[in-house]
């Protein structure tokens, strides 16, 4: 399949413009397989989702850039995890840990810090790993049947 190619010209134009749709087409049609596009913004999402509190998105950008995945749409990947999201994706990455552990959920008002690292941090190690890799995996095939089905229709206008 032959790849779509944006100028660095259209791409500067398009982020002056501050458009999100634009946006969004620019991380579809980037000089990237589709593959490349989905592995991206998933690697984004499940290091995001994993308890790693923001250190996350600074890792996903680092193996982005060492695997040659897409950097917008790790990026993208990264930004599903934000102050609003954050709280779920947390909660069941716990309770996925918990449930995995079979262990109790504990009581808010209990917590203190060795509560914490002793009965908290397992879980949400657990479940981050479990949890972020389901949700991973389903924005990978949204994004690739995406960027698949884009860059095809835009082959087929060139063509």
């Amino acid at each position: 399949m032959k790849e779509v190619h944006l100028e660095y010209k259209k791409l500067k134009e398009l982020y002056k413009q501050h458009k999100f749709k634009d946006f969004i087409k620019l991380i579809l049609v980037a000089n990237a397989s589709p593959q490349h596009l989905a592995l991206g913004a998933s690697i984004g999402l499940f290091l995001s989702v994993f308890p790693s509190f923001s250190l996350g998105m600074w890792l996903a950008l680092i193996l982005a850039v060492y695997l040659g995945y897409n950097l917008p749409a790790t990026y993208f990947g990264t930004l599903i995890v934000n102050p609003i999201t954050a709280p779920f994706f947390y909660v069941m990455s716990y309770l996925t840990g918990s449930l995995i552990l079979r262990t109790s959920i504990i009581e808010l008002g209990n917590v203190n810090i060795l509560t914490v690292i002793d009965q908290v941090l397992p879980q949400m190690i657990i479940g981050g790993i479990v949890f972020g890799g389901i949700v991973s995996l389903l924005l990978y095939l949204v994004v690739w049947g995406l960027a698949l089905m884009y860059q095809n229709s835009k082959l087929k206008k060139t063509l």
